[in-house]
């Protein structure tokens, strides 16, 4: 695998080299390609930790909302939803667990298209790209 500038994280580099070797039991390798003479730093300092195995702490995020949209406009699109038995649904993650009922709900009330923009206004319902979309 050949990653070209530092990985972003220790971990984020270990994923994609350890995603080189496609085998059970084989063995993953890479090689870092600094862009620049300040990225060979960040290359060194990233091979040096991940042949260490000094990968950074994991962090949950609290409360994604831009996660919690796109996964209830999944989820919606498989089946109706009932949005007591959602909300109870995503509580039940560590992400979620301290999720006000507020904050659920105004991610429904951005997804049905409460809060008028003319961004996007082309994506509302009933306007002529749907119709020519439906059609």
């Amino acid at each position: 695998m050949i990653q070209v500038e530092a990985p972003p994280s220790v971990a984020s580099g270990l994923q994609r080299i350890g995603r080189a070797g496609h085998q059970v039991g084989e063995i993953s390798r890479g090689v870092l390609f600094p862009k620049h003479r300040t990225d060979l730093i960040g290359c060194a300092v990233a091979a040096q930790r991940m042949l260490a195995g000094q990968i950074e702490a994991m962090r949950v995020p609290t409360n994604p909302l831009d996660i919690l949209a796109q996964h209830t406009v999944a989820a919606a699109a498989l089946e109706p939803l009932d949005a007591d038995r959602w909300f109870d649904t995503v509580r039940r993650s560590a992400s979620f667990a301290t999720l006000p009922r507020s904050a659920f709900e105004a991610v429904l009330d951005l997804l049905s298209g409460k809060y008028p923009s003319t961004e996007f206004a082309e994506l509302r319902p009933g306007s002529s790209t749907t119709a020519t979309a439906a059609s």
